[in-house]
């Protein structure tokens, strides 16, 4: 009986200390206004757009440093196995084949390129 009345009165004072100091920070009668709002309106617009799209430029402007040149083809004898064909097209190339980067067992499909 004694530890319950001893718990709900130390809960107590600390629900009240909470709710004094965050109206003593702020003051009496104070409110949140029409400034808040307005700052972080101020704040998203002149630095989360611009950070935004500047993030949409560096990921997606094209660069010479971008420009992948894909590897002379070895015929390694470990890489490529194939035992079985692809149960897909002519049984040669994967699901997902890129002709330009991905190599067949003999070499690249267009090796013009």
């Amino acid at each position: 009986m004694a530890f319950t009345s001893l718990r709900s009165l130390a809960w107590g004072s600390l629900h009240r200390s909470l709710n004094t100091t965050a109206v003593r920070q702020r003051g009496p009668g104070a409110t949140h206004g029409d400034e808040g709002w307005k700052r972080w309106r101020k704040i998203t617009l002149l630095v989360g757009v611009p950070a935004i799209i500047l993030g949409h430029v560096n990921a997606f402007w094209p660069s010479e440093e971008d420009k992948v040149h894909r590897p002379e083809f070895v015929a390694y004898e470990y890489l490529r196995i194939r035992k079985k064909a692809f149960p897909w097209g002519d049984g040669t190339k994967s699901l997902i084949h890129n002709p330009h980067t991905n190599a067949l067992p003999d070499g690249y499909e267009d090796a013009g390129h």
